[in-house]
């Protein structure tokens, strides 16, 4: 090893996982010929029970027999890391007859025993995000966050949770607007105006969305969510990618597609031979290559052309390894009707205004199912504990008429406040359409 190598080249170099140290020994004594070098191991898994170094006269084998055994020291002879972590190379004398050599820069490594290291305290960070400008402001900095509203003024929200989710959620909402191609299913596209450093910023907020509140990108294609965080081609025999192609092109395609995969014969060709041309397809589709053509178009348009943003991602996901269970957690983050409908607690479960709220929540669709989730919970997905419990939502009469009646929602505690005077569901129903309609809403801790 060159003596000018770090540690971190080391581990760099050698993708280390677990850090060994060595030390070497040798006897500086000038009547003595042959030395002592032996190297010691210490894995950081081990547990030591005299201090951070085991007896050396259990672990040294003794090379040379005329070495006495005054010239052997024990751990209570080496000296501590207060007088080394500074020097990449330290050598302290211990009785004028031994010295202790690091081989490698360890000067950012303190020991306190074999406990783990101690984490330093996290530092907040305080930014500010403009609302409508969330995408961009938050691809900058991503802790916790001041909204300004349109008008200049700053929101008057106490972030208990709820401003966080509200704002992950805008972030993926304009990401998916902005960054991405595709219907049902996204994946991410390349512009000219984005550096590497753009797409490493929303890799970190990919991964501190997951951490700080559970929530990942749901419309993004599963195989492309497998690569980032696995580094794994899910799709290498093109299995399943048809599938997700279908869920990748507009409605009006899909149609077409599915009908020339399932009867051939049956599909107009003027129309299958528009919408392959969308796609580039440089081939004479028949009966006997659909499927192939249809896997190869697919992976072009979904593993291909995203595999730098792929690559990036990956790169920047793997530093924080986390633990998702891709699957589960998709399946578990989207709403559906009767998912919704049993979270919901009240006092009162005959009371009209709530029976209103399940009949309302009964009539929407996907969307709309977001986005009464997003007014009431700050975010347009079902959110679970670390236990895989859904959070409750809690939903409390109250009472409001005339021009004050409205629903209000508290999405740092997920509750919902209804008013108890309505004459019918249609009102309702007229009432908390215009409010999800709104698509934005101020939060006002006054």
């Amino acid at each position: 090893m060159d003596m000018t190598t770090t540690l971190g080249e080391i581990i760099d170099v050698a993708k280390m996982r677990k850090l060994r140290f060595y030390l070497r020994t040798k006897n500086t004594q000038p009547n003595v010929v042959n030395s002592i070098e032996n190297v010691l191991e210490l894995d950081s898994t081990e547990e030591m029970d005299d201090g951070w170094l085991p007896d050396l006269s259990d672990d040294l084998e003794i090379e040379n027999a005329g070495i006495q055994e005054k010239d052997i020291f024990t751990a209570s002879d080496i000296p501590t890391m207060e007088h080394t972590q500074h020097s990449p190379r330290a050598s302290t004398p211990t009785d004028g007859h031994k010295t202790v050599t690091w081989e490698d820069s360890i000067g950012e490594i303190q020991f306190a025993g074999w406990t783990p290291p101690a984490f330093r305290d996290p530092i907040p960070i305080a930014i500010q995000v403009h609302r409508g400008h969330v995408f961009h402001d938050l691809k900058m900095w991503f802790i916790t966050a001041t909204v300004i509203l349109p008008n200049g003024d700053i929101e008057q929200a106490d972030d208990n949770g709820g401003v966080l989710r509200d704002i992950v959620c805008e972030f993926w909402e304009s990401f998916y607007e902005q960054c991405t191609l595709g219907s049902d299913i996204k994946v991410p596209c390349l512009r000219h105006d984005f550096e590497v450093q753009d797409w490493e910023a929303i890799a970190h907020v990919f991964a501190l969305g997951w951490i700080l509140q559970r929530i990942i990108p749901v419309r993004l294609a599963p195989s492309f969510l497998k690569c980032c965080l696995y580094g794994l081609d899910p799709h290498k025999n093109n299995s399943g990618i048809i599938e997700e192609f279908l869920g990748f092109v507009p409605h009006s395609e899909r149609i077409i597609l599915q009908v020339a995969l399932s009867d051939f014969d049956k599909v107009d060709n003027e129309e299958l031979l528009d919408v392959l041309t969308n796609h580039e397809c440089k081939v004479l589709v028949t009966k006997d290559n659909i499927f192939t053509t249809m896997g190869q178009i697919a992976s072009k348009e979904l593993v291909q052309e995203p595999s730098f943003i792929k690559d990036v991602f990956f790169n920047t996901l793997i530093g924080y390894e986390l633990d998702i269970d891709l699957c589960k957690v998709l399946d578990r983050l989207k709403p559906t009707t009767k998912r919704v409908l049993s979270l919901l607690d009240c006092e009162d479960a005959n009371a009209p205004s709530f029976c209103y709220l399940k009949h309302y929540i009964r009539e929407l669709k996907n969307v709309s199912l977001g986005a009464f989730l997003r007014f009431t919970t700050a975010s347009d997905l079902l959110l679970s504990d670390v236990n895989d419990n859904y959070y409750r939502l809690t939903v409390r009469r109250v009472d409001l008429d005339g021009l004050a009646r409205r629903p209000i929602a508290h999405t740092c505690g997920r509750v919902l406040e209804l008013p108890q005077k309505y004459e019918s569901f249609p009102q309702f129903r007229a009432e908390f359409n215009a409010i999800l309609c709104s698509n934005i809403w101020v939060m006002d801790i006054h």
